[in-house]
Parts: structure tokens; sequence; C-alpha cells
């Protein structure tokens, strides 16, 4: 009885993601983000964009859970996309999905927006040395898996005011558990993730560089 206990405890246990990244040969010099049949290791590229995202969509609620939850939705959304087939890098999707980075809302894109496109232009062209400190520092943390994660499956966020946007077929929507000053970010699920919990995606923290 207790042995069939343990093995029970052992497979509900998800393996340690660290473990998980070293079976694939990962070194993780700048993290991994590691869920089920995926490992994948962030280069530089990767970091630069979360920064850029990070610096124009949540850069100024960066003390809120917020942020914290608009940059797991990055991570979780990415993941799921994967999981779906359409594999790409996070960089790639990054820069796709943030309306502070992806070139359709840039001055020659078809989404262009007078509210939206002066900073999407501006916010492409930064350096890593341009990006705010504070942005960079923040995108850092997240893969030193510093960052909790307040919003597990979330894979949707929208600015407050834009919900007629969102698919009917999403689950929610799901807010922010703090709801204060600077709390503007809508969250959603999608049907597929409603069930993803803390353990489905994960960060491997960064091994330096």
């Amino acid at each position: 009885m207790l042995v069939a206990l343990l093995i029970l405890l052992a497979l509900a246990t998800p393996e340690p993601a660290a473990s998980v990244a070293a079976r694939a040969g990962a070194t993780c010099q700048r993290g991994c983000i590691v869920a089920p049949g995926i490992v994948y290791e962030v280069t530089r590229v990767d970091v630069i964009i979360l920064a850029r995202a990070v610096n124009c969509e949540v850069g100024s609620v960066l003390e809120t859970e917020d942020a914290a939850g608009a940059v797991w939705a990055l991570a979780s959304n990415w993941v799921r996309r994967n999981m779906l087939g359409r594999v790409e890098s996070f960089g790639a999707f990054v820069a796709a999905y943030s309306a502070c980075t992806g070139r359709k809302w840039s001055s020659a894109g078809w989404a262009r927006n007078r509210r939206i496109t002066p900073r999407a232009d501006a916010n492409r062209r930064l350096t890593w040395s341009e990006i705010p400190r504070r942005s960079r520092e923040y995108a850092l943390a997240f893969l030193r898996n510093e960052i909790p994660n307040p919003l597990p499956g979330v894979v949707y966020v929208l600015t407050a005011g834009f919900q007629r946007h969102a698919d009917p077929s999403w689950v929610g929507p799901y807010t922010a558990p703090t709801r204060g000053a600077g709390s503007y970010n809508l969250y959603w699920k999608d049907p597929a993730t409603v069930e993803w919990g803390t353990e489905t995606v994960r960060i491997v923290p960064a091994t330096g560089g």
C-alpha cells in the first residue's frame, strides 16, 4: 500500500524543470522555457525583444501582479502555440503578439493606429542599452525565475476597454488578482489551457550571459 502511494505521488510530482532541461542537453545560459514536450533555450534576441515588450506593455506597473500576469501570459501563449504546431522562436512570437513590438502596428503595418503606432515604431528600434534599466532588469528577473506566475494558464491579455476583441470561445475573463491603481489588463484562458497549473509552463533560471 505504501509503495503504491509513493508511486502515485511520484507520478503526480512533475520532474524538476532543470532536470528536464539537462536531459535535453540545454545549458540555459539565458534561461529555458520548459513545458510538456518542450525545452527551449532563450536566445539573446529573445531577451532583447522581451525587454522591449516589458518596457512598452507593463513598464509603468512593474510593481504589480499585472506585470507578472502579462509576462507569464506571453510564455504560456507561446507554449500553447508550439503545442498546436505553430513553432517559432519566443522572440518572434513576442514581437508579433505585443502591440508595442509588432510590425503590423508600425507605420507600414496594416493595423497602424494613431495611439499605438508611434510607440511601436520607437520601441521596436530600441537597443538593449536604450531600454530603460527597470524593464531590462524585469525581463532578466523573469528569466531567472524570480517572478511568480499569478495566473497559470492565462494566454490572452487585453487592455481594459478592448473586450470586444476577445474571442467568444475564450474562457473568462480572468482578471488580475490585484485591481488597484494602475491595474488595467484583462486576462483570458483558452479552453485548452483551463487546467494548466504553475508546473505546466516553467522557467529554468538563467545561468549567466
